[in-house]
């Protein structure tokens, strides 16, 4: 019979583990440190929770594209993007894929970027679009895309996505982005229409 460690197998768990007893004393001094340095590297100004999350999405190889569906359930997927600078980015994908007929429905989508030995991420709210521009597609074709598509990117099954980001949602506590509630809600950015990003809390976006 297979069985489940203590806390299904969480940091807290394997610290109780091997230490017992002490092991909640140390875990009680570790999260009353990580609060302190959180609350103590605050970083607040938009440009400066935008660089946090540039630096996110570069140390970011992979990105999870979610769109929406036909079902209750939306659709996730984890691609490799190319990234063009501010937030925008390419995607290479079948023309007959599911996502490219959800995109087409609604563009509206979010492109997921995760560093996990910090415990970082960025979402971004984005709009897709197709390219239809032949360089631009010459361009999005990464060299280990003709496993899939030997014609290169002429082949009619290739589709190169282009997705536009409006607005940001940034968590990066060693980074200095933790704003309040501290661990209970992440920075939010918008674009505006001069490009520039500008910080709003949840009620003045909603």
């Amino acid at each position: 019979m297979n069985r489940i460690g203590p806390k299904n197998g969480t940091f807290e768990g394997r610290l109780r583990q091997a230490f017992g007893a002490v092991g909640g004393h140390l875990l009680d001094g570790f999260t009353a440190r990580y609060r302190r340095t959180g609350l103590r590297r605050r970083v607040e100004g938009a440009d400066e929770v935008a660089a946090v999350a540039h630096q996110i999405v570069a140390r970011s190889r992979f990105c999870l594209l979610v769109t929406e569906t036909s079902t209750p359930f939306p659709g996730a997927r984890v691609l490799q993007p190319l990234k063009d600078g501010n937030f925008t980015f390419r995607l290479g994908t079948s023309a007959a894929s599911r996502k490219v007929e959800q995109l087409r429905a609604n563009p509206r989508c979010l492109v997921v970027f995760t560093d996990h030995s910090r415990g970082a991420q960025v979402v971004c709210e984005c709009e897709a679009s197709v390219i239809d521009d032949q360089d631009l597609r010459r361009k999005t074709f990464l060299r280990v895309f003709r496993a899939f598509w030997p014609q290169g990117p002429e082949d009619p099954d290739f589709c190169a996505l282009r997705c536009t980001t409006s607005a940001i949602e940034v968590w990066d506590k060693r980074g200095g982005v933790a704003p309040d509630p501290f661990g209970l809600a992440s920075a939010r950015l918008l674009r505006g229409e001069d490009g520039a990003w500008r910080a709003v809390d949840r009620q003045q976006d909603a």
